[in-house]
């Protein structure tokens, strides 16, 4: 699937400003960005729950919208506005079956049974991790390529995460699925995303692989003589926490020409720590400012 300059404006603000991107089969991306940056938009933007105000999307390099059968390809849950409160998991499956050709409706309630989701009550009185679960084994039952999931792990326990979770991974193993996933937690999101799609201010402002990204990125915490940081430093690292004398920044590369310009200011401790998705996020999302702010409490990442 391709998006190619996919903008939205709502009441004359540019609420999605230009974005591009790629998702490849097979792949699990994860779409990275506080509250309020434009993560549910895009979503909605990709599954046509909103017009766009310019930018096209592609399947198979076909246009989604001159070719709108192509949307069976996809799968979206608007967490906010669906129909499916008053309907039973069988219901839902009846209904599923004419939105997506290949919906399988056995698999459907072998999985609802399976999963001890009751089949006759209606969607409105599971409990929230429930309807998350129900979510996930409804999106690998349409058989849809491009699964895009908005914070489907939240209120689930640890046991039905688990659940959902090999559900998922299996899907995509299995099948060369995709899957576009959005989360809170971002320790979550780690341990199962290939690549990272930051979006800032409706913006997307980095695209990358994690491997690729914790090999040059570095974590560092750090000592300088008279509890000053030089300004070499500041302007090559983002100062993400400060505890007494000792600073942690993440440097978006550490070459041996910084290391050795580094050393002219003898540091009494420079010494690399592991880095974690939250440390890179919180470099490319957050100014020093909002770092200050969250780390006071009056943030949090999203």
């Amino acid at each position: 699937m391709k998006v190619e300059h996919l903008s939205k404006e709502i009441d004359q603000r540019l609420i999605i400003d230009d974005i591009s991107f790629e998702l490849k089969r097979g792949e699990i991306v994860g779409l990275i960005g506080r509250n309020g940056e434009g993560k549910t938009t895009l979503f909605r933007l990709l599954a046509n729950h909103y017009n766009k105000t310019a930018g096209n999307v592609f399947i198979n390099e076909e246009n989604i919208d001159r070719h709108r059968d192509l949307y069976s390809q996809l799968f979206y849950i608007d967490s906010q506005y669906h129909s499916l409160n008053g309907m039973s998991p069988l219901q839902i499956s009846k209904m599923y079956q004419e939105l997506y050709p290949m919906f399988e409706a056995d698999r459907f309630k072998n999985l609802v049974v399976r999963n001890e989701l009751p089949l006759t009550k209606t969607y409105r009185t599971y409990s929230k991790g429930m309807q998350g679960l129900l979510q996930i084994i409804l999106a690998i039952c349409t058989n849809a390529n491009y699964i895009l999931l908005d914070e489907p792990l939240d209120g689930l326990d640890f046991y039905v995460k688990k659940q959902a979770l090999q559900l998922l991974l299996s899907e995509v193993a299995d099948h060369q699925k995709t899957l576009l996933i959005s989360s809170h937690n971002l320790e979550e999101l780690e341990y199962i995303i290939d690549r990272a799609l930051i979006i800032k201010a409706g913006r997307l402002v980095k695209d990358y692989h994690l491997d690729e990204v914790k090999e040059a990125v570095k974590k560092v915490q750090m000592i300088f003589p008279n509890n000053e940081l030089p300004s070499f430093v500041t302007e090559h690292a983002m100062i993400i926490e400060r505890r007494g004398k000792v600073s942690v920044g993440i440097f978006a590369e550490l070459t041996d020409e910084i290391l050795k310009e580094i050393s002219k200011y003898q540091p009494i401790l420079f010494e690399e720590l592991p880095i974690s998705l939250e440390d890179v996020v919180a470099s490319q999302v957050l100014d020093e400012a909002e770092l200050n702010k969250s780390q006071q409490g009056g943030t949090s990442n999203e």
